[in-house]
Formats: C-alpha cells, sequence, structure tokens
C-alpha cells in the first residue's frame, strides 16, 4: 500500500514510469500494472485494494491490543512475553504474532534496566 501510495505521488509530479519503476524494490511492470488499475479505478480504488493473501483476519485495534499487553503488562507466568506466551495468551497464530512483534519493533524481553531473575536470588538451581 506504501509502495502504491509512492507510485501515485510520482505519477502525480509527472515522473515517467521508468523513472519510478528505476527505485529499489519497485520495477516497470509493477508501476504499469498500478497506473492501469487506478486509471481503471479511479479513486474508489485506491480505498480498499485487493490482497493476493486474502482479507485482514485481525483489524488494526487487535493488533494495537496485543502490542500495548506485551510491552505494558506481564504474562501470568513468567516475567516476559514472548511470541509463544503472547500466542497462548491471544489465540493468534505464532506466525502472526511474530510479525507483528518485528514489524513494530516490540522487544518486551528488552528491559532498560537490570533484572535478576528470581531463582538466582533464592538459589534455585535452573
Amino acid at each position: 500500500m506504501v509502495q502504491h501510495a509512492r507510485m501515485v505521488l510520482a505519477c502525480a509530479e509527472g515522473e515517467s514510469h521508468v523513472v519510478t519503476g528505476s527505485r529499489p524494490g519497485i520495477s516497470k511492470m509493477t508501476v504499469g500494472k498500478w497506473r492501469r488499475h487506478d486509471l481503471e479505478q479511479g479513486l474508489e480504488g485506491l480505498e480498499e485494494e485487493e490482497r493476493p493473501c486474502g482479507p485482514r483476519t485481525h483489524g488494526a485495534e487487535r493488533v494495537a491490543e496485543v502490542s500495548n499487553t506485551a510491552l505494558h503488562s506481564k504474562p501470568p507466568q513468567g516475567t516476559d512475553w514472548s511470541v509463544r506466551t503472547m500466542t497462548e495468551h491471544t489465540g493468534i497464530s505464532k506466525s502472526t504474532v511474530h510479525r507483528w512483534f518485528k514489524m513494530f519493533g516490540v522487544q518486551p524481553h528488552r528491559q532498560r534496566h537490570f533484572k535478576i531473575k528470581r531463582s538466582f536470588l533464592c538459589g534455585e538451581s535452573a
């Protein structure tokens, strides 16, 4: 979607599809495909583009909820959220949670302060 928006802006500025297609990550064929799409669909075509993998199964609210949970709360058992514990907590697939964590840079296991695990303090073995 971002790539499409950049192509639309370049076209609006009068840039040719050859120049736009020479940018990293964009081919001339892709530019041609989207320009044809835009001419046929007009502004309505920008609203809801069909995704090659099908419709989204989780909305933006759900993504934000999972990210906020990972960053601002603790799991029922343990000290930090992991992809596995978040999957168990939410019922969302492990690959989806991993993709969201990676996309938004969510790294709940990295704290800004020093932390000693309870087992170390109590002399328990791991």
